[in-house]
């Protein structure tokens, strides 16, 4: 099955457009395009454009103790944020950790279902924290 629906968009590193070898933008396909659309909704506060409803509210949880407690509510917000996203289906897990070797880093490990697709995809989200 073709994974098209998906869809293809410039591809950002870092929050920056990248370049192809032709000098022209490199394009994210397909699950990487997903993968990207991901982490720019978890990655943007959700009040910082003018449609509210795009984004996370993540930042809600910088300086929080790092607790059992803090990481269920990322979980939640993870959670609620992804299911905005129309191309997922279902969000079939999430474990949220902190990072042993920076603590202030999260890690997020996603597992998800697109729309149009039986094959779960795996990805890993890391943020700060402060």
């Amino acid at each position: 099955m073709s994974n098209e629906y998906l869809g293809k968009d410039i591809r950002m590193e870092d929050g920056d457009i990248t370049f192809a070898n032709t000098q022209d933008f490199a394009i994210s396909s397909f699950e990487n395009n997903l993968f990207q659309a991901i982490y720019n909704r978890l990655s943007t506060n959700k009040p910082e454009y003018s449609n509210i409803e795009y984004g996370s509210e993540l930042y809600k949880t910088f300086g929080q103790a790092q607790d059992d407690l803090t990481l269920n509510r990322i979980r939640g917000i993870v959670f609620e944020t992804l299911m905005q996203e129309p191309r997922i289906l279902s969000v079939d897990d999430i474990n949220v950790r902190y990072d042993v070797e920076t603590l202030n880093k999260v890690l997020v490990d996603l597992t998800i279902t697109p729309i149009n697709s039986k094959v779960p995809l795996n990805l890993i989200f890391p943020f700060f924290t402060e």
